[in-house]
C-alpha cells in the first residue's frame, strides 16, 4: 500500500515542470563591476579582456557583455575583485578574494 502511494505521488509529479533554480551564486549588483573589470584586463593586456564567441548564438561577445551574461546566469565571475589584480598572472587568485574585501 505505501509503496503504491509513493508510485502514484511519484507519477503524479511528473508532468510538472520544474521550477528553474534562482542565481545564488553572487550579487547581481556586481554586474556593474563588468565593464570596470574588463577595462581594467584590457588595460593590462590579460587574454580574458579578448571578445567570445557564444557558438550557440554565433555571436562574439565583448569581455563586458560575457562577464554580465554569466552574473545574470549565476555564474559569480567576482568582477569586483577582478579590478584590483596587479597583473593577468594575479586574476584567478583575485577572483577567489571575498567580495567584501575588494571594496572601493
Amino acid at each position: 500500500m505505501v509503496r503504491t502511494s509513493l508510485i502514484f505521488l511519484f507519477l503524479l509529479n511528473c508532468g510538472k515542470p520544474a521550477e528553474a533554480p534562482s542565481p545564488q551564486a553572487g550579487p547581481l549588483d556586481d554586474i556593474q563591476y563588468c565593464k570596470p573589470a574588463c577595462d581594467h584586463l584590457g588595460q593590462l593586456g590579460c587574454e580574458e579582456a579578448q571578445p567570445v564567441y557564444d557558438n550557440l548564438r554565433s555571436v562574439w561577445l565583448t569581455c563586458t557583455q560575457w562577464c554580465e551574461e554569466q552574473q545574470i546566469s549565476g555564474s559569480f565571475l567576482n568582477p569586483r575583485c577582478i579590478r584590483k589584480a596587479k597583473s593577468c598572472a594575479d586574476v584567478e587568485a583575485v577572483r577567489q578574494t571575498s567580495p567584501e574585501l575588494c571594496n572601493d
